[in-house]
Order: structure tokens, then sequence, then C-alpha cells
């Protein structure tokens, strides 16, 4: 018999009767969103064309449009004047980074109608690491002057007196990975606008952080908005 502890969530996941975010039944007009992201680490966006999604019969939103429907950064947790939104509005500043959503009736008409997005780019210097952004001599906040978001000291202890007595001192330089998650699935989202109040199901750890943060991006006021975790 294994003595390995035992989940809680382990028998559901095992036999395929957990509930995913595909699971939701979806309201009657339902769309699917496909997000086109830049291909660059460091970008200036000089022009976003979604005429082709339209001309075959797709929805497209692009930076100015998206700004529109999300007019408030999202909240940080440093003190840094970066104004943070999900979505790139004058320059890409990493891989991935959206920059226009397809919406469609079927998800993969979605993904396909990506093709016709069409956006023009000036390439700039990447800043690839820690040594690169401490240098400053790219930034890619400028507002910042600087890539240092937020400086902390933290001290525990005596630490000097501590390393003044021990026998033997290593010193050596560690790089690792980005951490990286096994989920059973990835993010997921279901959202409904019904008579004023919007209802958003999400396979998220934080609902009311979510809730929060929608409400204050979309300008929306306090109590309109529920989420709910899957």
């Amino acid at each position: 018999m294994s003595k390995l502890p035992h989940y809680r969530e382990g028998l559901r996941a095992v036999t395929g009767s957990g509930e995913y975010i595909d699971d939701i039944p979806t309201p009657p007009g339902t769309l699917y969103m496909a997000i086109y992201r830049s291909p660059y680490a460091h970008a200036r966006i000089l022009r976003v064309d979604l005429s082709g999604v339209f001309e075959h019969g797709g929805i497209a939103y692009g930076p100015s449009e998206l700004a529109k429907v999300i007019p408030n950064p999202f909240p940080l947790a440093v003190d840094a004047p970066i104004k943070y939104y999900p979505f790139a509005r004058d320059k890409a500043r990493f891989v991935g980074e959206p920059i226009a959503v397809v919406l469609a009736d079927d998800p993969y008409r979605a993904i396909d109608l990506l093709d016709y997005v069409q956006v023009d780019f000036e390439p700039l210097k990447p800043v690839l690491t820690f040594d690169d952004a401490l240098k400053g001599e790219v930034l890619v906040h400028e507002e910042l002057k600087s890539n240092v978001a937020m400086y902390r000291h933290m001290k525990f202890g005596p630490v000097d007196k501590v390393f003044s007595e021990t026998p033997v001192i290593v010193k050596r330089e560690f790089y690792y990975q980005k951490y990286n998650a096994m989920p059973l699935e990835t993010y997921g989202v279901l959202a409904h606008y019904v008579n004023g109040e919007l209802n958003v199901w999400a396979n998220v750890q934080g609902p009311m952080l979510i809730a929060y943060f929608i409400t204050r991006a979309l300008g929306l006021p306090n109590g309109q908005s529920q989420a709910f975790w899957t």
C-alpha cells in the first residue's frame, strides 16, 4: 500500500469527474476570444490594421479600441509609477504581450482569424539579463528612468557577525529558469454581462481579487461584478 499522502482533489482528477472551465454551459451568443501577441521582446507599435478580420466575418479590438473598454490600469504591488494594462498600448515590452484580440462564434475560427491581424513593429533593443537591466542603457518603462521597479533592503539577524566567524565562505553565481507550473488546465474565463451586471467564471485561486481588478479596470461601480471560481 502506498504511504503517499491523500490529496482531497486527487480522486476527481484521476476519474475525470472534475469540473473545468469548458464544462460550464455558455450563454446564448457567447463569443470566443483569441489573442494576437507580440513576437518581439521589445518593439514600438507603429500601426495595427484589423480590417482583414472584419472582412472575414470576425470582430477585433486593437490597442486604441481596448483602451476605451479598459480605461484604467491594473493595481500594482509596487510604488513605481507604472501604468500596467493587460495589453500593449504604445510598445511591446515582452514576447507574448497581448496587442489585439479577435472574437468569433467558434474558438478555432477565432484562432484562424488572427492571421488577418496586421501589425507594423519597430524592433527595439531588448533587455535580456539582470546585468543589462541594471546598466539602464535600454529602458523598458521610460517613465521610471530606470529598470528598477522596486528596491528593498532586508536584513535578518547578525549577518555580518556570522560571516566573520564562519571558517569557509563559498561565493557562486546561480542562474535558474523561470517558474513553470503544471496545471490540469490553463487559464480560462467566461464572462456574461446582463442587466447591468458582469458575471465572470474563472479558474483562479482569488475570485474576490479578480472581481476587484476587473471592476476597477473597466470602471464599473463596486458590486456590479461577480467572480466565480472553478
